[in-house]
């Protein structure tokens, strides 16, 4: 959940940056460094706990909670590879 709420966190000041046509589509991701960074990490702290979710889709839900959730972490990582210029 902790990467999947930082995705959020990116991907919200994303949307903003392509609504309000801030910058190119393509170029509206490099403009949050900060939030991308904490995506990074919690994207390797996912992987280093649970190997085998490395290039699958995980789905999963919250006891409680009627929403459910996946995550295609070849996707993100290509994503993540991503290279902004400075």
């Amino acid at each position: 959940m902790a990467l999947n709420d930082a995705i959020d966190q990116v991907s919200k000041k994303v949307m903003q940056c392509v609504e309000k046509k801030l910058a190119p589509q393509e170029k509206c991701f490099c403009l949050y460094p900060a939030e991308v960074s904490k995506v990074r990490e919690k994207y390797q702290i996912a992987l280093k706990n649970n190997p085998e979710w490395n290039d699958r889709i995980v789905f999963w839900t919250v006891k409680g909670n009627p929403t459910s959730y996946n995550l295609a972490f070849s996707g993100l990582r290509r994503q993540l590879e991503t290279k902004c210029e400075r």
